[in-house]
C-alpha cells in the first residue's frame, strides 16, 4: 500500500515535481523530473530515495489516445506497466493497464473523469496474481487519484486476497470393499 500526495510545478516543457509517500514502512519524499521534449510525447523520471524506489516511463499521444510504458525498480525488482488511456469525450476517459514482475502480475481497468482541465477524478480496479512460494494469490483493489492545477493523490485500497491455488494437494478416496472386508470384526457365536 503506497499513498502519495505530489504537487507539479510545470515550465514549458520540463516539470518537477516533490511530495510525500506514505507506507506501510513509513513516510518517504518523493521527487521527479518530467520533461516533453515533443508535443506528443513526455518521457518521466521520478524516485522515493529512503524506500528505494526509482521509477521511469514515458507517454505517446495519438488522436483521443494516451499510450504509456513504465518500469518501476524497487528493493532489488522490476515492475514493467503498459498502459492505454483512451478519451471517449471531452470529461470522460477510459483506462487499461498490465503489470509484470517477477513475483506479480496485475491487470486493471477504470475511468477518469474530467472536473474542469487542471483537474481529475480516477478510479481503477485491479486484480492481479502473486506467485510466491508454494501458493497462487488472487487479489483485487482499487486506485483512487485526485488532480487538481498540478496537487495530485493517489490511493490504493486493498479489497481482499485469497487463494487460487495450491501446488499442494490433499486426495481423499473412500475406502474400496476389500479396505472394509479386512477391518469387520468377527462375529460372536
Amino acid at each position: 500500500v503506497y499513498t502519495q500526495l505530489t504537487k507539479t510545478f510545470w515550465d514549458k516543457k520540463l516539470a518537477t515535481y516533490g511530495g510525500l509517500g506514505i507506507s506501510l514502512h513509513g513516510i518517504s519524499p518523493t521527487v521527479g523530473l518530467a520533461a516533453s521534449p515533443w508535443r506528443s510525447t513526455s518521457v518521466r523520471l521520478s524516485a522515493v530515495p529512503f524506500a528505494g524506489i526509482v521509477n521511469t516511463g514515458i507517454t505517446h499521444s495519438i488522436g483521443n489516445c494516451d499510450i504509456s510504458a513504465d518500469a518501476t525498480f524497487a528493493r532489488g525488482t522490476f515492475k514493467f506497466t503498459p498502459s492505454l488511456d483512451y478519451r471517449i469525450s471531452h470529461d470522460i476517459s477510459l483506462n487499461a493497464m498490465l503489470s509484470f514482475s517477477p513475483k506479480k502480475s496485475s491487470i486493471g481497468i477504470g475511468a477518469t473523469y474530467y472536473t474542469s482541465p487542471q483537474s481529475k477524478i480516477q478510479l481503477l480496479l485491479k486484480g492481479g496474481l502473486s506467485y510466491g512460494g508454494e501458493n497462487l494469490h488472487w487479489r483485487t483493489g482499487m486506485r483512487i487519484s485526485y488532480s487538481y492545477h498540478g496537487l495530485n493523490l493517489s490511493l490504493p485500497i486493498m479489497l481482499g486476497s485469497k487463494n487460487a491455488l495450491s501446488s499442494n494437494c490433499l486426495l481423499y478416496t473412500s475406502p474400496s470393499p476389500r479396505d472394509q472386508r479386512g477391518s469387520r470384526m468377527p462375529s460372536s457365536a
